[in-house]
């Protein structure tokens, strides 16, 4: 994954100014005279990949999430709350189009069912994987493709950043507006011999709102910083 700096020129640390609303090393920039310093184009947070799950040949998703926290080893900070981050919306798709979406068990009578599983920051997963990953349809098809919103929710740890016009706030206060967080998703398809890896195809970029489940789906809007 290559971060590109943006605007280019400048020594480290200079204070070159930018129109993104926030960067890639947007968690760790907290105190420093801008909040965008390291210049670095932000990431999205909704995908789509191709999947295979047919023996010899499978696909296994590697998931880059930007963390809620700066990650430190103590305190409310401490790095174990990036080990299950929730997400945004995820549907797979068969080859015949047909979707799925994770259900989710009852948990008895008087109980809410679980909320949806997690994710740490970095993670890697079969396409096969349907705890995570909604089910394989039941069409039997063993291949197709899924839709990745991995916003996790926002976090007080990220700075202001462009909402959609009448978007509510997550947090109270002057810190923290409605972002998407920032993500980067890999298919690695192999066999028993040899293999590839194939970026998935970006469906918005690090200035688009954050998507929201249920929405249609497809490119997001494209909004000049």
């Amino acid at each position: 994954m290559h971060i590109r700096a943006v605007p280019e020129g400048g020594p480290a640390g200079s204070l070159v100014a930018t129109s993104f609303p926030y960067t890639f090393y947007d968690r760790y920039t907290a105190g420093l005279p801008s909040r965008t310093v390291d210049r670095r184009q932000p990431l999205p947070s909704a995908f789509a990949a191709r999947w295979i799950a047919a023996a010899p040949f499978n696909t296994d998703l590697v998931f880059w999430r930007e963390g809620l926290t700066t990650g430190t080893c103590s305190g409310t900070s401490r790095a174990s709350s990036n080990s299950n981050m929730a997400d945004g919306e995820i549907v797979r798709f068969d080859e015949h189009e047909n979707a799925t979406i994770r259900g989710f068990p009852t948990a008895g009578p008087s109980l809410p069912p679980p909320g949806a599983p997690g994710t740490a920051s970095v993670a890697v997963m079969p396409a096969s994987n349907n705890n995570f990953l909604p089910p394989l349809s039941s069409s039997g098809d063993a291949g197709g493709w899924i839709y990745l919103n991995l916003n996790n929710l926002g976090s007080a740890a990220y700075s202001v950043a462009r909402t959609p016009e009448g978007a509510p706030r997550l947090f109270a206060g002057p810190q923290t507006n409605v972002r998407q967080s920032q993500n980067w998703v890999v298919a690695s398809w192999h066999n028993d011999a040899s293999g590839f890896d194939l970026p998935a195809t970006a469906l918005g970029n690090g200035c688009t709102p954050a998507p929201e489940a249920k929405a249609p789906i497809g490119p997001a809007p494209n909004p000049t910083p």
